[in-house]
Parts: structure tokens; sequence; C-alpha cells
């Protein structure tokens, strides 16, 4: 490499003034890149359409409850959210205000970013870490879902800002005061969204714990007391029937601790080749290798790496990922559950990046590794949010998505609605019931929870086809019920896909 070339990309990584310079011109592109992708159409899946339902079931006076019993899936925040909303909006426009919401939320995350690495670095690294936070592939697509994950993120980067400025507080009491009210905000958007609020609650605890025996600060100990309490008075106050009770994921989560050993080896043999790939799909935005293969597992150790060796004067920083990393484990490492943590993760990532570069400066294989470490990141991330894009402007919106998966359902549902008795069942594949029970505003089951088994007797009962061969297996286990081969409705769907057929089920009484 020339010397000329060296110099540019030593100034471009010292200081990317040009980001100062043209700042307002990256702004203005970022918000086009959201722009282009955000149209209004509702991207279906099993999640988003329970907390639609119970946010419908609220409105109309039926309380925190799902016709399939799968209230204990959410928590109250989202539902309540949705149901403000179609409160004082017209039902046409509830999905596309909600997309909005997530969409502010965003640009929210975006600004505490950038406030919160500007109070730990100068402008331009906060500037560039933040452009790579907006072009990061799941950040951009859980952006364009009606999901819990953007609000529980944007309660993160609350706690995060708040418990900087009560580190930089110095004579500024007011500083003191702000930072425990963002900290207060954010674990309470937190808890509203997800029972994943205990991960950054214990970071946040056994930070003060570490910081009141390291300075011999006492007095932190009663800061430490207020924010164990707290999610014990946010879970007193959750309108959920059950909950005087465990719910369902607390119970699981108590389960999982009793059974020790069987989780341990689950976290093994399961969850571990799970987190590789999701680091991979993580940073770049799909998952480029195979399996299990050399440069994925280097990866994912590089990545954590990174992010746990930030800041050691920020122990909060190292806590949050770390017991993220112990939660993943012992639990499920699915890719958008690491998305509270990608905003340390891609810091670390820069700054690692940055420091190969200034390193290499004078060796050719550390200035190409920074490089490339660099452009990997930012081609990998646009190339996914490019196909993202554009499957979001397809026309028709539900023949891209998910490459049709759902097209024909909404069709499917208008009919059923219109044509079935009030008290029908539908039995669908696992990821049709959900959206077919918001939609056809008809209970619509799967093989999950045990589903077949929720539907009470002498109701009428639909079945859904094409299965999946889970449900098709829950099928098999009912002998006594006969499906009528010919279809009382047929839906053609293009590019070879099987249409969409809606078959009687006899269900014979068995002693």
């Amino acid at each position: 490499m020339s010397t000329t070339a060296r110099n540019s990309l030593s100034h471009f990584v010292r200081r990317p003034g040009w980001l100062k310079r043209r700042g307002s011109w990256g702004v203005a592109g970022l918000v086009l890149l959201y722009a282009l992708a955000f149209n209004g159409q509702w991207r279906m899946g099993p999640d988003t359409a329970i907390y639609l339902e119970i946010g419908r079931n609220i409105v109309e006076g039926r309380g925190f409850v799902h016709p399939t019993g799968l209230q204990h899936m959410a928590n109250p925040g989202l539902p309540h959210l949705i149901a403000g909303i179609m409160r004082v909006l017209p039902q046409w426009a509830v999905i596309p205000a909600l997309l909005l919401v997530m969409q502010l939320c965003a640009a929210a995350i975006l600004t505490l970013n950038y406030i919160l690495l500007r109070l730990h670095t100068n402008r331009d690294n906060a500037i560039a870490a933040t452009a790579l936070l907006a072009i990061s592939a799941l950040f951009f697509r859980m952006s364009l879902e009606i999901l819990t994950d953007i609000p529980f993120m944007l309660g993160v980067m609350l706690m995060l800002v708040g418990w900087e400025l009560w580190m930089r507080r110095g004579r500024l009491m007011r500083w003191a005061t702000a930072a425990w009210g963002l900290i207060a905000l954010g674990l309470a958007l937190m808890a509203a969204m997800r029972i994943v609020v205990l991960v950054p609650a214990a970071a946040l605890l056994l930070t003060l714990l570490i910081q009141a025996l390291r300075q011999r600060r006492y007095k932190l100990l009663a800061l430490a007391a207020c924010v164990a309490i707290a999610p014990v008075l946010l879970r007193l106050a959750d309108p959920r029937p059950s909950s005087r009770g465990l719910v369902l994921k607390e119970r699981q989560i108590l389960q999982r601790f009793l059974d020790l050993p069987d989780t341990l080896a689950n976290a093994w043999h399961t969850n571990v080749p799970m987190l590789i790939d999701t680091t991979a799909n993580m940073i770049a935005g799909q998952n480029v290798f195979e399996s299990w293969c050399v440069p994925e597992i280097l990866l994912t150790i590089a990545v954590f790496g990174f992010a746990l060796t930030l800041n050691r004067k920020r122990v909060l920083w190292q806590l949050m990922v770390g017991l993220f990393l112990v939660q993943w484990l012992l639990f499920l490492p699915d890719v958008r559950y690491t998305l509270p943590i990608l905003p340390l993760v891609v810091f670390g990532w820069w700054r690692a990046s940055r420091w190969v570069v200034l390193v290499g400066l004078k060796n050719r294989l550390g200035l190409l590794l920074g490089s490339l470490m660099i452009a990997f990141f930012i081609f990998m991330n646009l190339l996914r949010v490019g196909g993202e894009i554009v499957e979001q402007r397809g026309v028709p919106f539900d023949e891209h998505y998910r490459r049709g998966s759902y097209q024909q359902l909404p069709t499917l549902a208008m009919m059923v609605g219109k044509v079935s008795m009030p008290d029908v069942w539908l039995v669908a594949r696992n990821d049709f019931s959900a959206p077919l029970t918001f939609m056809a505003r008809r209970p619509c089951v799967s093989h999950w929870d045990d589903g077949l088994n929720h539907i009470p007797p002498g109701v009428p009962v639909y079945l859904v086809t094409p299965l999946d061969d889970a449900t098709a297996q829950a099928l098999a286990q009912h002998p006594h019920w006969r499906i009528d081969p010919e279809a009382s409705l047929e839906l053609p769907r293009s590019r070879g896909r099987a249409p969409l057929q809606l078959h009687r089920i006899e269900r014979e009484e068995t002693p």
C-alpha cells in the first residue's frame, strides 16, 4: 500500500472528520434508508399476532386474554400500547401507526447510543459507531417488526445512558437525579416488555455491589436494595390474570435451574452451536459460514472478547454482555435476543477494528486485517439491508415477505370470518395459527402448547393446509378425527406454492 493511502486510512480511523463535515448528509441518508423500507404493511408472525389479538381484546372489554390461552406468552407493555393506539385511531391506521412507533423508538435508540458514546469517547468515534449500528441488518430488520425487542432495547439504552451520567455526575447533583430517573424509566420500560429485564437488573445490582465494596461507599447498598426491590414491585403491578402466581415463562426459568444438569447438557450440545451461528448472523447480517467452522468460532470469540473488554472502568457494560451470554446459553440464543447488547457489540467491533488499523500502519498484514474488519461489517450488513428494502417494496407484499409463506392468508382469514359460525375453531400450522386467530377472529391452534386438546367439545373445527410436520403428527394422535378430503375452500398461490385449503374435521366422541 502506498504512503498516501496509508496516511489517508490513518486519518480516517484516527479522526474521521468527514463524518463531522458530512453529518447532515449522513443523517439524511439513514433517514432515506429507513423511509425506503417503511411500507405500512404488517410483517406477520406468531408473536406479533398474539400481541395484536390481546390488545384488541383489551379494547373490546374482554381483558388481557387470548382466545387460545396464549396470554401467558405476552408481557403487558406492548398489548396495552396496541390497545391505546386502537382506541384513538381507525382500524386501517393501527398497523402503520405501530410501525411508526417502532421507527421512532429506533431513532431514539440511535440518539441515545450517540449520547452514551459521546460521554465515553470523542465525537468521531461516537458518530462512526452509531452509523454502524444504524446499518446493522439485525437492528434495521427489527425496527420493521411489531415486537417487544425494539422497545426493550430502548429501555436498555435509557439505563446505560443514566448510568453513564451517574458515573460522571461530579458535583452536579442534578445529573444524579436525571441519571436515576433515566435508569428507573429504562427498568420500567424493560419490565413492561419482557421478563428478560432480570438480566439488566442483575447487572446493575452487581455493579452497585462491586462499587460499594471497592470504594467502601456503603450508601450504594441502599441503591442496590432499590434495584433489587424494583422488579418485585413491577411484577406485583402486572395486570395479567396469573400475576399473583408464576406465569409460564417464570415457571420455565425455575424449572431450568431445578434441572440444572439437563440444562447444562442442553447448553453445551444445543445452545453453544446456536450461539456461534447467531454471532455470525448478528455481525454479518446473515450466516456466511458453515456451522461450527473455524472462522465462525473465531468470530464468536472475537466479537464477545471485544465487547467484554470495552472499558474496564465500566463494569456494567462487561456484566451486561457476560450475563446475557449466560442467559442465552441456559435458555435460547436466538438472533433477535442479542439486540439489547448490540450497541456494545458494534462499538467493540469498531474499536477493535480501529485499533488493529492503527497498530497495523507499520505492518501490512495488520493494516489489511483492520480494513477488512470494517469493510466486512459495512458490506455484509448493507447487502442484507438492501435485501430487506427489496422485500418491503415488493408488490404485492405478501408474495415477497418471507418468500411468500403467508401469501393469501389474509384472504383466507377474511373468507373464513365471513362464511363460518362465530364458534368455529381452526387448526393450522404453527406460524399460521396466531395470525389466523387475529385476522379471522376465530380461535386457531396448532401442535404448540398442546393446542389441539384445547378445542372444546361440540364446536365445528376446520383444518387449514398445508401443514407442518409437527402439527400433522399431533393430528395423527387423534384417530377419531376424520378430515374431509374435499376442500371447502381453496385459494391458489403463485410460484409453485401449495394452495391454501380449508377442510372440515368431523370429531367422533371418544370414551
